[in-house]
């Protein structure tokens, strides 16, 4: 699904905002990608590197909830716990972070959109 020009700008926003805030360990990449149609999304880690795969048949709402939930992952290293733990209460305060800072950024942007 194509997004707007408003909803890029928001889309690069929120993730300039998550990278200032909340650095992962290794730089992060977010890419929006076609994925089968059970997949919303993803992380990955190589070579000192993250990359988050959004689904881009998914409409706005939707890859800004799977950009915070894939960005708790990378927040979270899940590559270094056991697929059990993917979706704990750690991963639940790094979710609850990302989703604060998408927020913040949102009401900012409105803020700019209302002085113009």
């Amino acid at each position: 699904m194509k997004l707007t020009a408003k909803q890029r700008k928001s889309w690069r926003r929120y993730i300039a905002a998550l990278r200032r805030q909340y650095p992962a360990c290794y730089p992060v990449t977010v890419r929006t990608v076609r994925t089968p149609k059970n997949i919303c999304g993803d992380t990955g880690h190589a070579n000192r590197r993250i990359v988050i795969r959004i689904s881009n048949r998914l409409t706005y709402v939707e890859r800004v909830d799977c950009l915070v939930h894939e960005w708790a992952h990378a927040l979270d290293r899940y590559w270094q716990r056991p697929e059990e733990h993917w979706h704990d209460e750690q991963w639940g305060m790094w979710y609850s972070k990302c989703y604060c800072c998408i927020s913040k950024a949102s009401d900012e942007l409105k803020r700019e959109r209302e002085q113009r």
